[in-house]
């Protein structure tokens, strides 16, 4: 295994092969970015994609839990998943870095920091025990051996970043996506939380080069459904850096399809609300208002509490309105602890469906 190197690579990434894929991933990257500037429900889409994705994410490091599950953590009072609550913590992680990068317009080491150590409470902070390898998940066999030394750990990790932050780059920002994912993964420098770190860095890297104005790329998805190729090409490169050419390709690979994936999923979302809204507008003009509506797509599990906090109504309001949903199918409802909780019926199936 080779010894790990500092970026930039002094090796040159810009194949006619690589080029092949960059120009289909940038095109669809585009056009999501253009579906984003221009749809009508932007922040509940972002908000059920992203979720979407912090839970593939967790399911990749076998923190697994169900959309039902993540969701009724999130809103309900009685906590029955300690896995559902994790995944809520990446989402949360996912907002606040996001939120800092776009003050900022950088990355810095603190911020990843702190988001770390939301998403592993348990276990905060940089390795400082020898000993720590990388192993293929499926195989259990060793890819290779991070870098052992605090200091040299610290060095590695200020250099990526550095990297990730200069905007004079020679590579495309998607080649560039690519080396980055791949130097963390060599540095894997927190004692737990890399792989959920490192995928979401990724979707900031795309942030920061302009790429994509929201952090809304379901590369997890991707990685799970090619975990075998994803080990196979790692291992090929801690052997021999020539074949991070393979990986910047499977990367691209992954942004043509997980951006091809999100526009359709995007527009199936928003065929459901637009649908939802004419159907309840039609059979109860007296109690539609756009907000309601809206209400039920943000929280695809709500209760009267909630709902009656986030339009501002009174509680015998919101028992009107959500037992009118119910009666008219688009609502079901079942006792969660002591709480009654209502079920988006069509959203959730939705959500199933696209798992």
């Amino acid at each position: 295994m080779y010894r790990l190197r500092k970026l930039p690579y002094k090796k040159e990434f810009n194949s006619i092969q690589i080029y092949k894929y960059l120009s289909d991933a940038n095109y669809c990257l585009g056009e999501l970015k253009g579906l984003l500037d221009s749809i009508p429900y932007l922040a509940i889409n972002l908000k059920l994609i992203n979720l979407n994705e912090a839970k593939n994410s967790s399911d990749i490091e076998d923190i697994n839990t169900s959309f039902k599950s993540i969701l009724l953590n999130s809103m309900a009072t009685m906590k029955t998943s300690s896995n559902s609550i994790n995944v809520v913590n990446q989402l949360r992680a996912t907002n606040i870095i996001y939120r800092d990068l776009i003050t900022k317009n950088k990355i810095t080491m603190n911020d990843i920091n702190r988001i770390q150590k939301l998403v592993v409470p348990d276990q905060v902070g940089l390795r400082t025990i020898r000993g720590h390898k990388i192993y293929n998940k499926i195989t259990n066999k060793v890819l290779y051996i991070p870098p052992q030394n605090e200091h040299a750990i610290i060095d590695y990790y200020q250099n990526l970043i550095d990297y990730a932050n200069n905007k004079e780059s020679k590579y495309d920002p998607l080649i560039k996506m690519a080396i980055i994912h791949y130097q963390f993964e060599c540095i894997h420098p927190y004692k737990n939380g890399n792989g959920r770190i490192g995928r979401i860095l990724n979707i900031m890297s795309l942030v920061h080069s302009g790429r994509l104005n929201y952090p809304i790329l379901n590369l997890s998805k991707f990685f799970s459904d090619t975990k075998e190729e994803y080990f196979y090409l790692l291992e090929k490169c801690h052997n021999d850096i020539n074949y991070l050419e393979e990986f910047i390709i499977y990367v691209l690979k992954g942004i043509y399809e997980t951006s091809t994936y999100t526009i359709n999923f995007i527009h199936q979302i928003n065929r459901v609300i637009d649908t939802t809204k004419k159907e309840f507008k039609r059979k109860q003009p007296v109690l539609y208002s756009d907000k309601l509506i809206e209400h039920l797509f943000k929280y695809p599990y709500t209760k009267n509490e909630l709902l009656r906090n986030d339009l501002n109504i009174s509680r015998s309001t919101a028992t009107k309105y959500l037992k009118a949903l119910v009666d008219l199918e688009f609502l079901d409802s079942e006792k969660y602890g002591k709480e009654l909780i209502y079920r988006n019926k069509q959203l959730v199936n939705l959500f199933q469906m696209n798992l």
